[in-house]
């Protein structure tokens, strides 16, 4: 899995030649009202980014146009197809958002539990696509999809992620049982705390009772704590608030020392799993984050295409006629903005008129008059 190649949905191969593409100019974009239009397309901020870049960088490419209604077509004919997808949508953002680059303020703690999140997202996503192409079978015959499910298929059957599904559930419940510490606080005669000191790293998180017991129980002899005793330091004249000798600051001064012993204790509690995890330092979810947007573009396709039918608007998937023919013919054509300002208001079909549209060598000027031909 090591250096695997990009895999798009939106584009074959992986790659997006920029010479297939036109940048609509903001006046356009007004013009159409595209930004309303994105906004009824998803009202989800997953995959936004990708789903307002194919609206606004128009592809006239029918090769990539063609692959694209493949892939639509294929989730448009199988709903149950779709709701798995929409199950994944979460794992594939969370395999999406995870920062890929390795960062020099986390904690080696920080790190492990990270790297841990992330493997857990890469197999459930590998997990549940694997389920999915094997319900679905041969129905969906996209070559994007096809594309997917081979590498699915042989990511699944790598040696290295196949150690991984048996050895992560224990990697992952070793962290994650630790849930609290114990923390031993020296009091002074006015019962103020004075010093403090790790005691314990816990399977078990706090309870109130469980508090006051510790709090109030017996112990002989003296506690030794995993890290250095943290003191106090006597205030100096004049450092008090007020400039009062000898009164509490705000700040508590045992919260940063303290919380830095918590993190080192933790990271060496949490390095055999660190040397665990380097096994698999070429397993990378990279092909399956980039997936998340162009997933999302079309899970939003079909609901839009789900919303027009159900208010008695017909949807289709047109043929695509290569540019230099200069024709464009429509039935049933309708403006997709007021539709969805009067589906916005209509319970049953939405009180939309559609109009046939023919632009080819008998003419290529269209007039739009209102009730009296005006």
């Amino acid at each position: 899995m090591q250096n695997s190649p990009s895999l798009s949905l939106l584009w074959p191969d992986g790659t997006r030649p920029a010479q297939t593409c036109t940048a609509l100019d903001p006046q356009c974009v007004r013009d159409l009202e595209l930004e309303g239009t994105l906004a009824a397309f998803t009202d989800s901020r997953l995959g936004r980014s990708t789903i307002r870049e194919v609206f606004l960088h128009l592809c006239t490419d029918p090769a990539v146009i063609t692959y694209r209604q493949d892939i639509l077509d294929d989730v448009w004919r199988h709903p149950d197809f779709t709701a798995h997808l929409e199950a994944l949508l979460p794992d594939l953002h969370a395999l999406d958002t995870a920062p890929m680059a390795v960062d020099r303020r986390r904690s080696s703690l920080q790190e492990i539990t990270w790297r841990l999140g992330e493997l857990e997202h890469l197999v459930s996503c590998v997990t549940g696509l694997s389920t999915v192409f094997a319900q679905v079978g041969d129905k969906v015959r996209a070559a994007g999809w096809c594309a997917l499910r081979d590498r699915i298929t042989q990511t699944a059957q790598d040696a290295v992620y196949q150690q991984l599904t048996r050895e992560l559930p224990d990697m992952v419940r070793t962290v994650r049982a630790k849930v609290s510490v114990t923390i031993g606080v020296n009091l002074d005669g006015q019962l103020r705390p004075v010093a403090a000191t790790l005691l314990t790293v816990n399977d078990r998180k706090f309870s109130a009772s469980t508090f006051f017991d510790r709090l109030f129980g017996r112990h002989g002899g003296d506690l030794k704590g995993l890290g250095p005793l943290h003191m106090v330091p006597d205030l100096e004249p004049g450092h008090g608030p007020s400039g009062n000798r000898g009164k509490s600051r705000d700040v508590n001064p045992l919260m940063v020392p303290l919380f830095r012993d918590v993190a080192q204790v933790l990271d060496t509690v949490c390095q055999p799993i660190a040397r665990a995890l380097r096994q698999y330092n070429a397993l990378h979810s990279g092909f399956l984050a980039t997936l998340h947007g162009d997933l999302a573009f079309y899970l939003a396709a079909v609901r839009l295409m789900e919303r027009l039918r159900s208010h008695g608007l017909p949807v289709c998937r047109p043929d695509i006629a290569p540019m230099t023919e200069r024709v464009c013919v429509l039935h049933e054509a309708y403006n997709l903005n007021l539709a969805l300002h009067q589906m916005a208001h209509a319970q049953g079909p939405a009180p939309i008129v559609t109009n046939d549209v023919s632009m080819d060598d008998d003419g290529r000027i269209g007039i739009l008059t209102g009730p009296n031909v005006g």
